[in-house]
């Protein structure tokens, strides 16, 4: 199987980008890209249907991460585990990145932290 990814644009410029099969740094790629174009630099990153993942292809990640921060946005993950949660896990991603068990959730929290302050006053 290849690899394949779907977008979906969500308020405050989130990104949900939904990995499924053999990750590719090439389709990655795109897929950030396609992000980016869009004026998203907040991204979720679903790992559910994500079979393997080369170390080739997850170096991208912090690549990537970089790039959202210095546009004021930012990288987690949700839905990782087996094979894919292993190699993440050797390459220390878990101690620079959030991780989600549900996509709601953090579809929610992302958006949230996107959301302007509201000042009260006392």
């Amino acid at each position: 199987m290849g690899s394949s990814y779907k977008v979906s644009i969500y308020p405050q410029e989130v990104a949900l980008i939904s990995f499924a099969g053999v990750l590719d740094s090439t389709v990655m790629s795109r897929a950030f890209n396609d992000c980016y174009q869009r004026n998203c630099y907040s991204l979720i990153i679903d790992m559910a249907n994500t079979d393997q993942a080369p170390n080739s292809a997850l170096e991208i990640f912090p690549k990537m991460a970089k790039t959202a921060l210095k546009e004021g946005g930012r990288l987690v993950f949700v839905r990782v585990d087996g094979p894919v949660q292993i190699i993440l896990d050797m390459m220390g991603i878990p101690e620079k990145f959030r991780f989600y068990d549900s996509q709601s959730v953090a579809v929610k929290d992302v958006i949230e932290s996107r959301m302007p302050i509201r000042r009260v006053q006392l």
